[in-house]
C-alpha cells in the first residue's frame, strides 16, 4: 500500500492512495483509533474491494473508489438507516455537478445505487463500527465507473465513459466530497432524515412498478409503494399486503439480468 497524499475535501481530512486494499477498511480503521474524527480516504485502485453482501467489487484504474468516515450518536431516535439515501443523493447531486447533461438521466435505485439511462453507474456500501462512549462510526464507500465497467454484474452497468462523458475520479469526487457534507448537514443527526427522504424519492427509479425482491433463501414479488419514515422499502406484495423490505436484491423493469 502506497503512502498517501494528505489533502483536504470540503473541509474534511483527505488521504489519497495509490493503491489500497479497501476504501471502506482505512477509512473506518483511521476514524476508529480517533486518527481523525472524520475523513475522506481515496484510491486510484483497490486490491480488496467489495461491495453489498460480501460481493467483490472490481477497481480498476480511472473508476473513483471514496469512502468517508464520521461519528453519529447512535440512539434509538436516530434513524442511520436514513444515511444510505443521504449518500445516493450526495454523490447523484455531485454527478449533476459536473455533468449537467445527465440531470434527466439519472435515478436512484433502492438501497444504494446510481442508475444512468437504466444502468448501474456506481454502488455505495455503508458500513458501521464502535466508536467512543455512544458513537458510531459510520463508513460510507463510492465505487463510481467512471472509465470502465463491469461485464459480468448482478444488474446491467455502465459507466460515464460509455454514455460519452469523460470525467476523471478526481473531479467527481472534488463535487462529491461537498455535496455529501452538505447533505449530511441536512440530516442533522436524524433530525432531517424526512427531508433526506423526500428528496430520494424525487429521483427513485421504479415507484408504482412491479418488482421482485430477492432474499438468499427466496423471493417476494409486488409493486414498490413508496418507502417508510427510515428509508426502508415498502412493498405491497401480491396478496395486497403492505411489506417492509430492510435489505434484498431488488429487480425491475430492464435492471433484471436474465438468468441472475
Amino acid at each position: 500500500m502506497a503512502g498517501p497524499d494528505y489533502r483536504r475535501a470540503a473541509g474534511w481530512p483527505h488521504l489519497a492512495f495509490e493503491t489500497v486494499g479497501s476504501t471502506n477498511t482505512e477509512a473506518s480503521r483511521l476514524a476508529s483509533i480517533g486518527e481523525f474524527e472524520r475523513v475522506w480516504v481515496t484510491a486510484l485502485e483497490q486490491f480488496a474491494g467489495r461491495g453489498r453482501r460480501g460481493r467483490e467489487w472490481e477497481s480498476p484504474r480511472g473508476n473513483l473508489f471514496a469512502s468517508a468516515a464520521f461519528p453519529v450518536q447512535a440512539s434509538a431516535s436516530v434513524p442511520l438507516t436514513g444515511l444510505p439515501l443521504l449518500a445516493s443523493l450526495a454523490l447523484r447531486d455531485a454527478v449533476v455537478d459536473v455533468a449537467p447533461a445527465l440531470t434527466h438521466q439519472l435515478g436512484l435505485k433502492w438501497p444504494n445505487d446510481l442508475l444512468l439511462n437504466g444502468k448501474k453507474l456506481a454502488g455505495i456500501l455503508l458500513e458501521s463500527t464502535a466508536g467512543e462512549g455512544s458513537a458510531t462510526i459510520i463508513t460510507a464507500g463510492f465505487g463510481v465507473n467512471c472509465a470502465w465497467h463491469p461485464q459480468d454484474a448482478l444488474y446491467a452497468t455502465t459507466s460515464l465513459r460509455d454514455e460519452g462523458v469523460l470525467m476523471s475520479a478526481d473531479r467527481l469526487f472534488a463535487a462529491l466530497a461537498l455535496r455529501f457534507d452538505q447533505w449530511l448537514g441536512v440530516w442533522d443527526g436524524g433530525k432531517g432524515t424526512e427531508t433526506v427522504r423526500d428528496g430520494w424519492l424525487a429521483h427513485a427509479v421504479g415507484l408504482g412498478e412491479q418488482l421482485v425482491a430477492r432474499y438468499s433463501d427466496g423471493e417476494v414479488y409486488g409493486t414498490f409503494e413508496s418507502l417508510d419514515e427510515s428509508g426502508f422499502l415498502m412493498l405491497r406484495d401480491d396478496t395486497g399486503n403492505l411489506r417492509q423490505i430492510s435489505a434484498a436484491d431488488i429487480f425491475f423493469g430492464n435492471l433484471h439480468k436474465a438468468g441472475a
